[in-house]
């Protein structure tokens, strides 16, 4: 139940309307090629450190500075794709990074915040035009039809 109500807080956080880029493929349409590298790299590995994560980002040949690698997690922290704790090792307090869904939750998240981003925006005609859409045997169809969401095209 916790992890439900963690998501359905973050989701649009996760989703930034204004850092869209259609034109882009999979996670690049949302971040930059560096952030979704390193989003990438925690997917596989799990709870990393800033260090951890510079060290794998030069096995790809990734000449990245860990201030640099470090102001990319604070970006990807503060959009809600990963979280952050402190973990002492040693001595040293470091802070460990790990994402907040897997990728197939991730996907999920963004799509559903998408979905509220354009349900604020449209409301019903959203679910109009959605179903007039999978209905369509011709894609520009409904496009071409009178609903407010299909006007901003």
């Amino acid at each position: 139940m916790q992890t439900f109500i963690y998501f359905t807080l973050t989701v649009k956080r996760v989703v930034r309307i204004n850092h869209i880029n259609l034109e882009k493929k999979g996670l690049l349409k949302f971040l930059s090629p560096y952030e979704a590298e390193i989003l990438q790299i925690l997917w596989e590995k799990r709870n990393l450190n800033s260090t951890q994560i510079q060290q794998y980002l030069i096995e790809n040949n990734r000449q990245l500075k860990i201030a640099t690698v470090s102001g990319l997690l604070a970006r990807l922290e503060d959009a809600g794709y990963v979280t952050r704790k402190t973990a002492k090792t040693g001595s040293k307090l470091r802070y460990v990074y790990s994402p907040i869904a897997g990728e197939k939750e991730m996907a999920e998240l963004i799509s559903h915040g998408i979905m509220e981003h354009l349900e604020e925006a449209f409301g019903n005609d959203l679910y109009e035009f959605m179903n007039t859409y999978s209905e369509s045997s011709d894609p520009a169809g409904p496009l071409k039809e009178n609903h407010s969401f299909a006007r901003i095209f």
